[in-house]
């Protein structure tokens, strides 16, 4: 009989040591999340565990130009822009077909 056991959780500085590693290779931390495990963590600074972090993770993460910003604030701002972009438009030319 053969056993399985899930693989073993890594530590915050586990994760953060893959990221430096990841960040020395690509010179940025913007792991896709596709990326596996390393993405997923990234996601989840991001988002949920940010206001868990203490100030000398901050510093790490920020050390490695650590984008805090989350897809959906990334997608809100570029609605903003676009939308910004369609109103000139209409001002210009009266109509949206652009």
């Amino acid at each position: 009989m053969s056993t399985t056991t899930a693989p073993k959780r890594m530590t915050w500085d586990q994760s953060y040591e893959e990221l430096q590693a990841f960040f020395n290779k690509n010179d940025n931390s913007n792991v896709p999340a596709k990326h596996g495990r390393l993405g997923m963590w990234v996601i989840r600074q991001r988002n949920t565990d940010r206001q868990k972090l203490t100030s000398l993770q901050l510093e790490k993460l920020n050390a490695l130009k650590f984008d805090w910003e989350t897809k959906a604030e990334k997608d809100e701002r570029k609605w903003t822009q676009m939308f910004a972009l369609l109103q000139r438009f209409i001002e210009e030319h009266g109509h949206t077909r652009v």
